[in-house]
């Protein structure tokens, strides 16, 4: 190998791709309509509430249909916030995107945790998934744990070829957005004390990608 030619790890860093999780606040508006919908679910004696075992055998908490009810002001804003993060990450990686491309919304539902609750380590179906958190108990409001944060994971420790693992914890904030690639695995830790944690959460579907 010439002293010009570079090494397998550099051409193997040289093809890297960036994977982001983009956090954004909600307008103050759409947040109060949409925390006083959701919040409002939460005691509707006739909400869909789903066990168990419709996300996962292991996960602790309810989960409440929200699809249908949920404001439509409030679904325009989070499709026009999933567009913008696909032309982030295009932009980032330096791929060119058809200019007519959609984002649809697919569906939501609202998880309350409560002491205790999790979710294991799992990913979305669909194409772009997100978190709105609504109620933050105070348990979970320290920065100094891990008690009911979320955590993305992705990638594994393969310094051969520097493939690192990527592990981000993130401390919730009420009305902030988080909004990531569906297939982009992450875990929600349990937290001990009173109060409930209680976030919407939610999938998109993107079309018409294709070539520019």
């Amino acid at each position: 190998m010439s002293a010009a030619e570079p090494s397998q790890d550099l051409r193997d860093l040289a093809a890297a791709f960036v994977v982001g999780v983009q956090r954004l606040r909600m307008p103050d508006d759409l947040f109060a309509v949409l925390a006083s919908q959701a919040l409002g679910e939460c005691d509707n004696p006739d909400r869909r509430s789903y066990g168990n075992n419709k996300v996962d055998p292991r996960f602790r908490g309810e989960r409440i249909d929200i699809t249908e009810v949920l404001d439509p002001m409030v679904r325009a804003w989070l499709c026009v916030a999933g567009r913008n993060y696909v032309l982030r990450m295009a932009e980032l990686n330096r791929i060119e995107l058809a200019a007519d491309f959609t984002v649809d919304f697919a569906f939501s539902w609202v998880i309350r945790f409560r002491q205790g609750d999790y979710l294991p380590i799992h990913h979305h179906t669909d194409d772009l998934s997100g978190v709105i958190y609504l109620s933050i108990p105070e348990p979970v409001r320290d920065s100094a744990n891990i008690s009911g944060k979320i955590s993305f994971l992705f990638g594994q420790s393969k310094f051969a070829n520097l493939e690192f693992l990527g592990d981000r914890d993130v401390d919730p904030v009420e009305g902030d957005l988080l909004i990531f690639p569906a297939w982009l695995q992450h875990i929600v830790y349990p937290f001990h004390g009173d109060g409930e944690r209680i976030a919407l959460a939610f999938n998109m579907r993107v079309s018409g990608i294709g070539e520019p």
